[in-house]
């Protein structure tokens, strides 16, 4: 009973946990009810096997197929329209792989081929969905452990039909048992073919008990080696499987802001973009403010994106001057360039994109808008890289403010802010009616009158800036950014909020930086002269550590953290060393194959075949050639059968004895195979009987031979003899 349940049972879990890894791989794709559906199924055949195998054979019946099939299909295909053409081909065929599982007939081979051919489309597909290295080595072990859980189903079925009560060996040992010693070349060549047999038997048993199959490393290196060839020479495909219907779910911040919003978005880990600087010297901590989003329109507690700035298909061609900015070299002017970076932007299924001050880019899908911001002509459905450069110098015009920027960014509502239009008038007669001194004297209150800096700050009621000013005093960044852009505004100069990122954690391993939601920041642009937008960060004041180190470092002032987990990782710092590595082998990876386009791949290949000479051809031909040779020749040493000590030792003797006749051990007369092959042909016999043999063989040679039998029975036997195998060599030699 073991022996039954004990292959298919590892088959089975082997394919049940790849289904799972399917599940993690396509959560993308995948129906909610697909997925509780399959997790039901999974459960279900697990407490079968556990607690009532012997019914197991109940679910391989037509009827339940059937029924699970038309369960399955109930629940895909109403969702068609809505989840997309390609997200229903996957939930149909995951949900064919989940039937095929669950209704494995345990008597054939078929259902591991079916679900080995499933399972690796599945993964295939997953790439589409996810691109990144943690999901390449999902879908490797995912594959490969499909091909041991195939070979672990026909092992299984091997064993069966060796082990079936019908299946019987005759062994010659039995014979030889009564017989210990036969002479005649017949029996030789019989008991010559036995020996082969048994070692060939054992062999075969070992491979039947064996978990992996034969040489499976060995395919491995092969595929991998394969997979890297397509990769280079194969063309770049447009992802025309990408379909419009896409489930995706916008992550990171919104084209909307209240101000408890960017503290809900700090509080995650995920990973927003990663970016690299050209220059040898990476710029401070401080400057890094990522420009994302404008938000121009308030209603008193929510901050919007101004219709007008937002991104559609159609802009492209028909606003370019009034929402594009032209950075021709006749437009733009003289540039001087401040620095050059590269993002590694993760999918955020938006058009927008993360930039430094005023920055362009060379990709012609890449746009900079008139309220300075990068912007991309589709959304952002997966990891993407881009270049960009910053500008310290050039034609102000191009992003100089317009009548309607003026009048769209000094509205308020017309109610409340009552005692923040008192404060704003003390303050503004502490300037003296001055725009920028006023700035400064907003920072300065803002500093000096007790507010506290918090990713977790009360919630504000009634009239929001009111409360927060005077009764709560306790914000994230967007607090801040928030009643300073109010309180400027209340003197008709305009202000507008941006959101986006500051800082980043810095990996020396890869040279780039790391930048999560949790540095999710906002900031205030105002202009004095009603002409140039000017930077302005109120959080620099209130928490300056926020600015100068990071987030991280400024909650410990008040005792808060972002996320406990990630913080005992990065406290531990052989954890925190093993993190950075993997995740620089991550971004080298994502740059690697984003980086790989078509130009790229016909320049490697044409500056290769440019190189190439017919002598080169030759060497390269003669290197595989000898590798190829080598590694067979090492196979075939390395699978060649090897004698036990003692059967090397008494085939010494054997041939030494013959030797010693002048004859040769290997000679094709049958008589001289009759009386020196025996060697070969008797391997099974005991020493003794090993004695009686050679003493039957060669009378006169008796008393070395009880000698050299004595000796090879203390090496083999004694523990506490000093005679080495050399020496019992050595003394079968002088023979």
């Amino acid at each position: 009973m073991s022996r039954f349940y004990r292959f298919p049972t590892l088959a089975l879990a082997i394919f049940g946990c790849n289904l799972i890894l399917c599940i993690v791989l396509l959560n993308e794709a995948l129906l909610w009810q697909t997925i509780s559906l399959a997790g039901l199924l999974l459960v279900v055949k697990t407490v079968f096997l556990s607690y009532a195998s012997a019914k197991v054979e109940s679910l391989h019946s037509n009827w339940i197929k059937n029924i699970g099939a038309i369960l399955l299909a109930l629940v895909v295909l109403p969702e068609l329209g809505s989840a997309g053409l390609l997200n229903s081909m996957v939930n149909l065929l995951f949900s064919g792989a989940v039937m095929w599982w669950f209704t494995a007939n345990h008597h054939r081979t078929t259902w591991g081929m079916q679900l080995l051919i499933g399972i690796t489309l599945l993964a295939s597909v997953s790439l589409i969905y996810q691109q990144s290295l943690e999901y390449a080595l999902l879908v490797f072990i995912t594959i490969s452990a499909s091909i041991v859980g195939l070979y672990q189903i026909q092992q299984f079925e091997h064993g069966s039909i060796n082990n079936s009560p019908n299946h019987v060996i005759n062994n010659p040992a039995n014979s030889q048992t009564s017989h210990p010693i036969n002479y005649s070349a017949n029996s030789l060549a019989k008991s010559d073919a036995g020996i082969f047999s048994n070692r060939s038997s054992d062999n075969a048993s070992k491979q039947e008990n064996a978990y992996l199959p034969p040489h499976f490393f060995t395919m491995i290196v092969v595929c991998l080696l394969g997979a890297t060839v397509m990769f280079v020479v194969m063309p770049s495909l447009s992802p025309f499987w990408k379909l419009p219907q896409q489930k995706v779910t916008p992550t990171g911040i919104s084209d909307s802001m209240t101000p408890g919003d960017i503290a809900n978005v700090a509080k995650s880990s995920r990973l927003a973009f990663r970016a690299e600087f050209s220059e040898a010297k990476n710029p401070p901590h401080a400057e890094l403010y990522w420009r994302v989003l404008t938000m121009e329109e308030f209603n008193g507690k929510t901050w919007r994106q101004s219709d007008s700035k937002k991104w559609t298909q159609n802009k492209q061609a028909k606003t370019l001057n009034s929402f594009l900015v032209n950075t021709s070299t006749q437009a733009w002017g003289e540039k001087a360039t401040l620095r050059n970076y590269s993002i590694v932007a993760e999918p955020n299924q938006q058009p927008w994109l993360y930039s430094l001050g005023t920055s362009t880019s060379d990709d012609s899908n890449i746009y900079l808008t008139r309220d300075n911001r990068l912007i991309r002509n589709t959304k952002v459905t997966q990891r993407i890289k881009y270049s960009a450069t910053q500008y310290s110098q050039y034609n102000k015009n191009a992003l100089a403010l317009t009548q309607t920027d003026i009048a769209n960014n000094i509205k308020l509502p017309s109610f409340g802010l009552s005692r923040t239009q008192v404060l704003s008038d003390e303050l503004w007669q502490q300037a003296n009616g001055d725009a920028e001194r006023y700035n400064r004297v907003i920072l300065e209150y803002l500093a000096t009158s007790g507010f506290q800096y918090s990713l977790s700050p009360p919630t504000l009621s009634g009239d929001h800036i009111d409360n927060f000013l005077f009764d709560v005093k306790v914000g994230f960044c967007a607090h801040f950014a928030s009643v300073h852009a109010v309180l400027l505004r209340l003197k008709n100069i305009p202000a507008r909020i941006v959101t986006g990122y500051h800082g980043g954690e810095y990996n020396p391993n890869g040279n780039y930086f790391n930048i999560y939601d949790s540095s999710a920041h906002a900031w205030v642009e105002f202009s004095s002269d009603n002409k140039q937008w000017q930077h302005a960060d109120p959080t620099s004041v209130v928490s300056p550590l926020r600015i100068s180190e990071g987030l991280e470092q400024a909650l410990n002032v008040f005792d808060e953290t972002t996320d406990s987990n990630m913080n005992i990782v990065k406290q531990t710092p052989w954890l925190n060393t093993l993190r950075q590595h993997l995740q620089s082998l991550d971004y080298y990876w994502t740059v690697f194959v984003l980086d790989f386009d078509q130009q790229k791949r016909d320049n490697l290949i044409s500056t290769l075949v440019a190189k190439l000479s017919f002598m080169k051809v030759a060497i390269l031909v003669v290197t595989i050639g000898v590798l190829l040779g080598s590694w067979y020749l090492f196979i075939t040493i390395k699978n060649k059968p090897k004698l036990p000590t003692s059967q090397k030792l008494l085939k010494r003797l054997y041939l030494s004895l013959a030797r010693s006749e002048s004859r040769t051990a290997f000679n094709k007369n049958a008589d001289t195979k009759d009386n020196y092959g025996n060697w070969y042909a008797n391997q099974n016999l005991t020493l003794a009987q090993h004695q009686a043999l050679l003493q039957s063989l060669y009378p006169h040679r008796s008393e070395d031979i009880v000698s050299i039998i004595k000796k090879i029975s203390i090496f083999l036997y004694s523990k506490n003899y000093s005679l080495s195998y050399k020496d019992v060599c050595n003394k079968i030699d002088l023979i």
